[in-house]
């Protein structure tokens, strides 16, 4: 997945969102090379994102 990050409650300065988008089409070559060749990539969650969750849930 390839995601652009939320500017709601911080604004993304103008020069580094074109900078992203120009960046974009050769990422998702490198994305769908890696996905045609069966490249796997496996991330672990970070701790905090195992219990942010809850603390959303428990602030309800």
């Amino acid at each position: 997945m390839v995601v652009m990050h939320s500017n709601r409650v911080v604004k993304t300065d103008d020069r580094l969102a074109i900078r992203l988008l120009w960046v974009l089409p050769s990422k998702v070559e490198l994305i769908v090379n890696d996905l045609l060749a069966g490249v796997v990539h496996r991330i672990r969650p970070k701790f905090i994102d195992h219990i942010s969750p809850n603390l959303v849930n428990w602030k309800k």
